[in-house]
């Protein structure tokens, strides 16, 4: 099993294994609830974060070293955003990324620099030949994150994701294959 480094500096921002503290937690909690309107458009599992003791087990999950997972740090030591893998198949050798920001750092490639260094990260270590990204029809910014990185549009998962019981999304799924990831080198 992999150790995933601690803190990894990308210029402007860094992406960190946090501390477990009740400061981290209220840290994320505050930027998740200050999103929550643009997050509730795609997220499902906004309607389960409603205080900062709703952070504890994503922040463990985070900070869990052999968990591809991590925080985005501003340079003043704000918590923008959270990329990582949300799903994995060590038999079929995938994983799957998820991502968000907050919305005040958006448009600067922060993201896109973050899930590059992510999938570099899986890529080296020999355990992942395939990285998806899914993301709503509608979520622009996911989607152009996949796109500048090069993944592969794969096509439209019909009424895929249920964000709550009066909305459901079509969802785009991306890939990238560890040999197209090789060839870009």
């Amino acid at each position: 099993m992999t150790d995933f480094v601690p803190r990894v500096a990308l210029g402007d921002f860094d992406m960190i294994k946090p501390a477990i503290t009740f400061e981290n937690a209220r840290k994320l909690f505050d930027v998740v609830d200050r999103n929550r309107v643009e997050f509730s458009r795609w997220f499902r599992w906004m309607d389960f974060v409603h205080s900062p003791e709703d952070e504890f087990a994503q922040l463990k999950s985070i900070a869990d070293p052999t968990v591809c997972k991590y925080l985005l740090m501003s340079g003043n030591n704000d918590i923008i955003g959270n990329v990582g893998v949300v799903e994995q198949s060590r038999a079929n050798k995938t994983a799957e990324l998820g991502y968000w920001l907050d919305v005040g750092a958006r448009g600067r490639g922060i993201m896109t620099r973050a899930v590059s260094a992510v999938q570099d990260f899986l890529f080296k270590t020999g355990e992942i030949n395939r990285i998806q990204i899914r993301a709503a029809v509608e979520n622009m910014p996911s989607r152009k994150v996949a796109l500048r990185l090069g993944y592969i549009e794969e096509g439209i998962q019909r009424q895929a994701e249920v964000v709550r019981d009066n909305l459901i999304q079509d969802v785009v799924m991306y890939s990238k294959l560890k040999s197209e990831w090789e060839k870009e080198r």
